[in-house]
């Protein structure tokens, strides 16, 4: 299960679709997919095993790729080959496809999307270690 930090999800997914609904109802759409999304996540941290859920942190991927894809082959209980650490799409390599003009500086939220956010997902999120 991955997660990333709710303010650059939002901030990214509203940059991308803001064309297509506009940008109450980019943000509105992003939330309403990703509430559920901290929500199992909460709740299914301290419920299963290690041996049966595993939850990666967009941020630890990034930071660290080669640690966090060897959890990911470990929990797989495959082998952690090289090609792990190769990002790719449809079995092709890809390169970065970030919405932020600079990869990990995302625009700032305006009113309407923070609030947004403290009501659908800061509780879930909080647990599980975003600020």
């Amino acid at each position: 299960h991955v997660v990333r930090r709710p303010q650059s999800a939002l901030a990214s997914y509203a940059a991308l679709n803001r064309h297509a609904w506009g940008p109450p109802g980019a943000a509105g759409h992003c939330l309403r997919n990703m509430a559920p999304s901290y929500r199992i996540a909460r709740r299914a941290t301290p419920r299963f095993s290690p041996e049966r859920y595993l939850l990666v942190r967009y941020e630890d991927l990034v930071a660290d790729r080669a640690r966090v894809m060897a959890r990911v082959a470990g929990f797989l209980e495959m082998e952690a080959v090289p090609m792990l650490h190769q990002p790719t799409v449809a079995g092709r390599p890809a390169s970065n496809n970030s919405s932020f003009a600079e990869p990990g500086s995302p625009r700032n939220l305006n009113r309407f999307e923070r609030t947004l956010l403290r009501l659908t997902v800061t509780r879930n999120a909080r647990s599980l270690g975003y600020r």
